[in-house]
């Protein structure tokens, strides 16, 4: 049976939780859910930080991360990345200005 509509959203993200060991203590539930369901996950030890997760609910939190395809979470890496990077290169100038002073 298929259970999702394609308008459900691709990617979900679990509550985040303050250590590893926490987060990994839900692993059978959620092997558990995602076999019944046929949805795949990943355990994330850094969470994606934008407007949607705030640092102040995800920073130094762990997680899992809950899709249907593996192109989804590819996606989900390669915004990571970037972000990261558009991060870098924001903060090399700002380091740069901040030296002249």
């Amino acid at each position: 049976m298929k259970w999702w509509h394609p308008a459900l959203k691709k990617l979900a993200m679990s509550h985040p939780c303050d250590t590893k060991a926490e987060r990994d203590s839900y692993l059978p539930q959620v092997k558990r859910l995602c076999e019944k369901y046929g949805i795949l996950y990943h355990p994330q030890d850094e969470a994606l930080i934008t407007d949607l997760f705030l640092a102040e609910a995800n920073q130094d939190k762990y997680n899992y991360l809950f899709f249907r395809t593996q192109d989804v979470y590819e996606t989900y890496l390669e915004l990571k990345n970037a972000r990261k990077s558009w991060k870098a290169s924001v903060a090399e100038p700002r380091k740069n200005v901040t030296s002249w002073l």
